[in-house]
């Protein structure tokens, strides 16, 4: 349950999850248009046409450059 809707920690270890605080992301005073996820990862989509990723990244599926296998925070896709 690494990539739900949810802050879980780093996986696969944590079993308490907190509720993702968008207050404190790039997704502070975006309207969320749609949601798309599944049980590793997610892609959220606002009402101006931006797509953010958070979750595992092992295979880079979240579309950005990064070191890190796992993202808690969502991150914006430059889809240019």
């Amino acid at each position: 349950s690494a990539g739900q809707l949810a802050d879980y920690g780093t996986p696969p270890t944590s079993v308490n999850s907190t509720i993702l605080d968008v207050e404190n992301t790039p997704l502070k005073g975006k309207k969320i248009a749609q949601i798309a996820n599944n049980y590793f990862h997610n892609l959220i989509l606002t009402d101006e046409g931006q797509v953010f990723s958070f979750g595992v990244n092992n295979c880079n599926q979240l579309g950005y450059p990064s070191t890190s296998k796992y993202s808690s925070t969502p991150h914006m896709i430059d889809m240019e």
